[in-house]
């Protein structure tokens, strides 16, 4: 979690899987967008589960989301359409990368 005194700005959220490491979730508070929490947020997550592959989906049409995975090494390998109308971009981020 992040954390402005009191505030709490964002949280993520991860499972272990045999072959990987799949992040569930990572939320930033509206107020906090914009100002590095979710990629404090995945660094952590990128560093704790060190020489494993990182797997996440996240919405298709949310550039800022799919940047700031990009910027930390994910690569696209697909979308899924989660609901009818609902697509995902799936990324996996290697172990060793």
């Amino acid at each position: 979690m992040a954390w402005d005194g009191p505030d709490m700005l964002g949280a993520v959220a991860w499972h272990d899987r045999p072959d990987h490491v799949e992040i569930d979730r990572v939320m930033v508070h509206p107020s906090a967008h914009r100002r590095g929490v979710g990629t404090a947020l995945l660094k952590r997550v990128v560093e704790a589960n060190e020489g494993r592959d990182l797997v996440v989906d996240t919405g298709r049409d949310n550039p800022p989301g799919l940047a700031m995975y990009a910027k930390q090494g994910f690569v696209a390998e697909g979308d899924i359409e989660a609901a009818p109308g609902l697509w995902l971009t799936r990324l996996r981020r290697p172990a060793g990368n």
